[in-house]
């Protein structure tokens, strides 16, 4: 399950956005994405399947949840402006990926 992975963070806009690079789906039920301190997360809810080859996008805001977009349901900003770190966890708790942002646009991303 290496090939899911977090491909890109926007600090500003407030999402993150990870991708599964493996050529099968999995299923990331129970997973969780939190910042740097660990005390904000959005877990995965029960079914989620990330499909093969595929991109899912985490808005912090609140919103409707469809097969590529996942909203967390928080009306405040989790992510740091100037500097942040998404860590991927497991549903057994184990870290499968993280990525820090340290700029003053808020963006970065992975292709």
């Amino acid at each position: 399950m290496s090939g899911v992975r977090i491909t890109g963070i926007n600090l500003l806009d407030e999402w993150v956005t990870i991708e599964n690079k493996n050529h099968y789906d999995v299923d990331i039920s129970g997973w969780r994405i939190s910042d740097d301190k660990e005390s904000n997360s959005y877990i995965f809810p029960e079914g989620r399947i990330i499909r093969s080859e595929k991109m899912i996008t985490i808005y912090t805001e609140p919103g409707s949840n469809n097969n590529n977009e996942l909203y967390w349901g928080i009306n405040k900003d989790i992510w740091n402006d100037y500097g942040d770190t998404a860590l991927l966890y497991d549903k057994d708790g184990k870290l499968r990926d993280s990525m820090t942002v340290q700029n003053q646009n808020g963006i970065s991303e992975f292709k």
